[in-house]
């Protein structure tokens, strides 16, 4: 009978005497893993246990370690850890726009991504309690719009609680292809519902993109460490 392999894969590098780097590479106890060394090194492959594993194996430099590492298999991971960590992440910001019979919605997110090329799909992932989701639902398409670098304020309004009326009074759009398109966004896409599907407390909408357009120039508005950004603002990290 096959035995079922368990993934945990931790990588660093040490120097064990000076001027020489050995890669450390483990995938599990009953599996390998093939690992690149720097540039005109061959690559290398390991296949010693995580039980074997060194705390200076961990890391860059002996007995130091470059993260924080607090993995355990057993306990859950913190919420609000998970965010400080995948915050480190870099994003896009949007406002993803539908029109509904009482008039246009719409909220402010980072979760957003393409999915396809063929056919030509892309995901937003839709927090459950948003008011922009049943409307979504109900009219079946909506418009994702790329913010810019200068729409800090609009994100911070169409992340707010304030009703649908007063956040649409506060930016020009147009009804395009049956969904607002703001008249600033850095660049829009229009799209069906594809699908939906639950994940956690977000539901994960596919869009059947319908329609794009783009500005001629800008830079985008990011998202990092919690807090909205210009390209060349970035903390370190």
């Amino acid at each position: 009978m096959a035995r079922q392999r368990r993934t945990a894969l931790v990588t660093g590098w040490v120097a064990p005497t000076a001027g020489l780097l050995r890669c450390v590479a483990h995938e599990s106890a009953y599996g390998r893993v093939m690992c690149h060394t720097p540039p005109h090194r061959e690559p290398c492959v390991t296949k010693r246990p995580l039980s074997g594993l060194l705390p200076t194996e961990v890391g860059i430099g002996r007995g130091t370690s470059r993260f924080q590492r607090t993995m355990s298999p057993t306990s859950p991971i913190d919420p609000v850890r998970f965010r400080e960590v995948i915050g480190h992440f870099p994003t896009g910001v949007a406002i993803v726009t539908a029109q509904g019979a009482d008039g246009p919605a719409g909220l402010t997110t980072n979760a957003v991504t393409s999915l396809s090329l063929d056919p030509v799909l892309l995901i937003v992932c839709f927090d459950n309690r948003s008011r922009t989701l049943p409307i979504v639902r109900e009219c079946g398409r909506f418009a994702v719009n790329i913010l810019g670098a200068d729409h800090r304020e609009l994100a911070l309004l169409f992340a707010s609680k304030r009703i649908a009326a007063e956040k649409f009074a506060a930016v020009t759009h147009t009804v395009d292809h049956g969904v607002p398109v703001l008249d600033d966004a850095l660049a829009w896409a229009v799209c069906d519902v594809e699908a939906m599907h639950p994940g956690g407390d977000h539901t994960i909408g596919v869009g059947r993109v319908t329609a794009v357009g783009h500005a001629t120039s800008g830079d985008p508005l990011v998202f990092y460490r919690g807090d909205w950004q210009r390209l060349h603002e970035l903390p370190p990290a």
